[in-house]
Parts: structure tokens; sequence; C-alpha cells
């Protein structure tokens, strides 16, 4: 199985990690619930480390964004070279260059050099991933209680066929 492919496994990693250290002791939160109320999500994380609640609009971070993969670092050896040129910078005291760093016009041009934006994925090639991973999906709606319709093909004709092929597939696996 290829790299990325293993992460779409979530209900296997699920598995393993309620296995290891016990159901009660793994808490299984969404990324949905993050973006759509972040004081309730963290309110999750502290009741079940036993902490006491957050406010979230008093922190640091409680005005900060929630991020979607909408881009990333391109992987290339100017945009490695140039995170190794931030890191030695960051160790010295160069304000001046922080503050021609948040000019909005220097913010782009390093932008357009080091960071690829994606394109939002079509609604056929978006169901054909789903439909990849939907046996994965359903497992861990079971696993975990929670409706991921959301995250399952929106189109009846991928989901019959994605059904078709996950039995095929489990048969040529119990015939072999």
């Amino acid at each position: 199985m290829s790299r990325g492919s293993d992460l779409c496994r979530y209900a296997d990693h699920l598995a393993s990690w309620q296995r290891a250290f016990g159901e009660e002791r793994v808490l299984v939160l969404f990324y949905e619930d993050l973006s759509s109320d972040p004081q309730h999500y963290l309110d999750e994380i502290s009741e079940f480390l036993g902490l006491p609640a957050i406010e979230l609009e008093r922190s640091r971070v409680g005005k900060g964004r929630v991020h979607e993969a909408e881009r990333a670092a391109r992987q290339n050896a100017i945009s490695q070279l140039a995170g190794k040129i931030y890191s030695k910078l960051a160790s010295y005291d160069l304000s001046g260059l922080q503050i021609l760093g948040r000019n909005p016009i220097v913010k782009q041009l390093l932008r357009r050099w080091f960071v690829e934006q994606f394109e939002p994925l079509d609604e056929v090639t978006a169901d054909e991933i789903r439909s990849l991973v939907l046996p994965e999906t359903e497992r861990l709606e079971e696993m975990t209680g929670r409706d991921l319709s959301a995250w399952k093909p929106q189109s009846k004709a991928v989901v019959d066929d994605a059904r078709v092929l996950t039995q095929t597939l489990g048969d040529a696996l119990i015939l072999s």
C-alpha cells in the first residue's frame, strides 16, 4: 500500500491505538468540529484530560484561523534552502527584516515563489477518492457512532461501483 493511501486508514489506526492504550484512553475528534466550533472542540479535549476549561477568546490563539489545506510549501531545492536560511536568520535579532516580511507586497512575492496554491477538486475526482476509502469510512463511522456522510461519495453510481470493487477485491483475496 502506498504511503498516501495509508494516511486514509483512520479506522485501522484508531483500532491500533485503542488496542494499545484502551478505548477509554483514546479521544476521537474530527477536523470538521474544530472548524465549526473551536471552543467546543477545545472543551472536549480539556474535559478528556481532566483539565480546567480554557476560554479560547482569552487565549493567544483564540482569534487564529483554522487552516484548510489550500496551499503548501513547494517541494523543491529553493524552498528547502529558503527554510534553512529562515531558520538560521531566526536565531538573530533581525526585527527590520521581520517588518519587511510583513509587507503585503513582499509576502505575496514570497508566496508566489515558495508556496503552491491547490485548486479545489472537482466533484467527480472527489467522489472517486471518497469511493476508494469508502470501506474505511464506513468502518470508522461504525467505530465512532459518527455520521460521516460528508466523507462518502455523493453519487449513488460511484457508491455502487465502490461496493462492487470492494466485494470483488475481498473475494480475490479469499481465493488466493
